[in-house]
């Protein structure tokens, strides 16, 4: 399955989806993201390759269905949603300056008791990550439905990514 290519580049902040017609996503001075396909390199899974702005690889993230990538170059964070399946998703966060930490923000948001209801008591929730700002800043779209909404559910959240990079490594 070949999903089209949304890349986005505003001001220092884009948002990109994969898998794609291209298999490489760039922006100079700050990210270069690769592709690949389940069949390359014999492992299970899409892959993406995150690189630098000097082109060392930083980051390597494995996943089934498709993701969408935010990011911001003034504030040196990457987001990666993941669609993981047909019922779920969930936004890996981490800074390109410390890759090795990162953040679930899934995780993140079932600490707010109004919303770990409609994550967990609900079979179908989604979160998605939709932009960055250049002060670290994330807007994340939580939606879904199930028993506790049936007739569905959907809200935007703003979360500081600096204020729970020491959380959750």
């Amino acid at each position: 399955m070949v999903l089209a290519v949304m890349a986005h580049n505003h001001g220092g902040s884009f948002k990109v989806a994969f898998p794609s017609e291209r298999s490489t996503f760039a922006m100079p001075g700050f990210v270069r993201i690769d592709w690949s396909e389940p069949s390359e390199h014999g492992q299970s899974g899409h892959g993406l390759r995150c690189f630098g702005a000097t082109g060392e690889p930083v980051f390597e993230y494995r996943f089934k269905r498709h993701v969408n990538v935010v990011g911001n170059k003034h504030a040196n964070w990457i987001a990666i949603t993941d669609f993981s399946g047909s019922s779920e998703s969930t936004v890996i966060a981490f800074r390109l300056d410390h890759p090795a930490r990162r953040v679930n923000l899934r995780d993140e948001l079932q600490k707010d008791p109004k919303i770990e209801p409609l994550l967990i008591e609900n079979h179908h929730a989604y979160v998605e990550a939709l932009s960055l700002s250049a002060t670290g800043e994330i807007t994340l779209k939580i939606w879904g439905y199930g028993d506790r909404s049936p007739k569905g559910f959907s809200l935007r959240k703003k979360l500081r990514l600096d204020s729970i990079q020491g959380k959750g490594f």
